[in-house]
């Protein structure tokens, strides 16, 4: 079983980078973050994880441990196979689903395409009890739980989902009220 794989980067794609290790090229699925921060011909490591199937040994690869731990996560819902775990990825971030898990908003996981109300729902519900035990950092949960009226917000204001949840991130425990924290981005962070 390949579980890691190091080695120089020979071509990057939308969805598979080709990674040289000892004369040999492994052809390596990526969410499409990683293969945009991907430079050709630098030395690349990835956690991975090989699907086995009858016609096909396909590579998976992660830059970070947590995304191939939530990766595997994602396999073990029915009906959830490696091409599906990985536009999961690519539409959220295992933060992102981990918060919309904890609070029950389906709407992260209805983004991708193939996946309705329905099967976020059941996504949410299989989750939810598997997500505690990888969740590790409850109080960053609740921190993001608690901002999601100022990432609303921000949203409204004309930021993008992405940059919304990243300045709420960066957002002072100590500050309470969502008028605050909004005050806070735009003086502190904003454009």
């Amino acid at each position: 079983m390949i579980s890691f794989i190091e080695g120089e980067i020979l071509d990057i794609q939308e969805r598979h980078t080709v990674v040289l290790v000892g004369g040999i090229g492994y052809k390596v699925f990526v969410i499409k973050q990683t293969a945009s921060a991907l430079a050709l011909n630098i030395e690349t490591q990835f956690h991975c994880y090989l699907a086995v199937r009858e016609n096909s040994l396909d590579l998976y690869g992660f830059i970070k441990k947590e995304e191939l731990q939530f990766f595997e996560l994602l396999l073990t819902i029915s009906k959830i196979g490696p091409k599906t775990a990985l536009s999961i990825l690519d539409a959220a971030s295992p933060d992102t689903i981990r918060m919309a898990v904890v609070s029950g908003n389906t709407s992260e996981l209805t983004k991708v395409s193939g996946i309705g109300k329905k099967n976020a729902e059941k996504i949410v519900l299989e989750l939810k009890s598997k997500i505690t035990a990888l969740a590790g950092d409850h109080e960053a949960i609740a921190h993001n739980t608690e901002n999601s009226d100022t990432i609303d917000a921000l949203i409204s204001l004309g930021y993008s989902q992405k940059e919304a949840r990243t300045l709420s991130a960066q957002i002072p425990k100590d500050i309470e009220t969502t008028e605050k924290k909004i005050t806070y981005v735009l003086k502190e962070l904003g454009k």
